[in-house]
């Protein structure tokens, strides 16, 4: 029997090396292996990361510390060619790992340095929250695009089409006139002093704009570009959109410190739908920039009516 039939174990050029083959049939279907790696990594970020949010602080910096271990090995298989196949998935590999990080540091941060969450008001804990992931994400990203020298237009960060980032425009001032008068008018903003309401839109603004845009350079910009040469786009897309779900589920989680109720349960739901919208937007036109807006729009449409409404 050859030693390069598909699925077995066969000899390369640096030692022993286990290959994966293009599919295998289980049952009458034929199953496509890069799918399916792609739905098992996806699978063991979900979970490890939902089991974080419904756990205490002990058990969850176990969890996030084995959800690291695991992507930094397949990151490590992947990288050096050991799985004769995975070498594909090495960027995707890199921005799980990535992931796994900003969701270790932070777990670290509250675990260790800020024991005592109810010491921040609602606005400050937002402003926390959002730069904090901000720049460990950034400093990840721009490490990662550096050591790879990949070009910033190869994870769609670039002007892109004029008309989506019109659109991007025009949803953000929309999103943030509605918060505005929806939080001040119907979420108790008229009980607030000017002065305190105005902190609050300002606060919202900032975390609106830093967290779309770093979560549309993690997802629609390096997560959807490197996964969609593998999958195809609209696989791709779907892919990113639910991983993307699962993240805005814990951001949900980090601001409220609510899981696992039904309101957690839509914002996973919400997210992934959004995350399908702002993909293809990004396919579209090539470029974050108008998802960015959009994401920013969203955020300050939602969590200033709960901030004005914590506070009244």
């Amino acid at each position: 029997m050859s030693d390069h039939k598909k699925g077995v174990r066969k000899q390369g050029k640096g030692g022993n090396q286990f290959a994966l083959g293009n599919s295998f049939t289980l049952g009458k279907y034929s199953v496509n292996v890069e799918l399916m790696i792609a739905i098992l990594m996806a699978a063991v970020y979900a979970i490890l990361q939902l089991a974080t949010a419904l756990t205490g602080n002990k058990v969850a910096m176990i969890l996030t510390e084995l959800m690291f271990l695991v992507f930094l090995v397949l990151a490590y298989l992947a990288r050096k060619d050991v799985i004769k196949g995975l070498k594909k998935f090495e960027w995707v590999t890199y921005v799980f790992l990535g992931l796994s990080i900003v969701s270790l540091l932070w777990q670290l941060l509250v675990s260790y340095i800020i024991v005592d969450t109810s010491s921040f008001g609602g606005a400050s804990w937002a402003l926390l929250v959002g730069i904090f992931n901000a720049v460990i994400s950034v400093v990840i990203i721009a490490a990662l695009v550096y050591i790879e020298n990949t070009p910033l237009e190869k994870i769609n960060v670039k002007v892109g089409d004029t008309k989506g980032i019109l659109l991007g425009v025009v949803g953000v001032v929309l999103c943030l006139l509605l918060a505005v008068i929806g939080s001040y008018l119907i979420f108790g903003g008229m009980t607030l002093t000017v002065e305190r309401f105005l902190e609050l839109v300002a606060v919202v603004i900032v975390f609106g704009l830093v967290s779309g845009a770093y979560e549309e350079l993690w997802f629609r910009g390096l997560l959807l570009s490197k996964i969609t040469p593998i999958l195809g786009e609209s696989a791709g897309n779907i892919f990113q959109a639910v991983v993307f779900g699962v993240f805005e589920a814990m951001i949900f989680s980090a601001l409220t410190g609510s899981a696992g109720d039904m309101t957690f349960v839509a914002i996973l739901i919400i997210g992934a739908m959004m995350g399908y919208y702002w993909g293809r937007a990004t396919q579209k036109t090539g470029s974050i920039l108008s998802s960015v807006l959009l994401h920013a729009g969203l955020y300050m449409l939602i969590l200033l009516p709960l901030l004005t409404n914590s506070l009244t």
